[in-house]
């Protein structure tokens, strides 16, 4: 099983009122296979990514970040994944430093997939995604 981060933006309804208020939530679910379909760039996307790469300049802690459109077990259904190659001990922070880069850019009930790769899911995607952002170590 694959644990997954997910962003989720949610209005809250009390009665017959809308009050039109929005939490922001971090929802985990394991899903099961994770099939990458291809990568996601359109002008949007381009948008995030480089507001993405500001933030993972900061953070020492993701090493590759990828877009990519992925499919959960045998669900015909496509879901935009932010895939990420991380250390382990600051995923959730990294889910929600992601989360809040993405509320400001969708003020919307839209949501976000964030996976963090294994070994053979980075070969996998790598197949049909290029990173967007790369860690670069300076060796001497």
């Amino acid at each position: 099983m694959i644990l997954v981060y997910a962003w989720v933006l949610v209005r809250h309804e009390r009665g017959l009122v809308t009050e039109g208020r929005r939490t922001e939530e971090l929802e985990s679910f394991k899903a099961g296979d994770v099939a990458f379909i291809k990568e996601k760039d359109g002008k949007v996307e381009v948008e995030l990514k480089m507001r993405l790469v500001q933030r993972f300049r900061s953070n020492i802690r993701v090493a590759e970040a990828y877009l990519a459109l992925v499919s959960y077990g045998h669900s015909p259904e496509l879901k935009v994944a932010l895939c990420l190659k991380a250390d382990k001990d600051w995923r959730e922070e990294i889910a929600k430093t992601v989360g809040r880069e993405f509320r400001e850019m969708f003020k919307t009930t839209e949501s976000l997939d964030i996976l963090f790769l294994s070994p053979e899911q980075q070969q996998a995607i790598a197949a049909v995604a290029k990173p967007f952002y790369e860690q670069r170590l300076i060796q001497a």
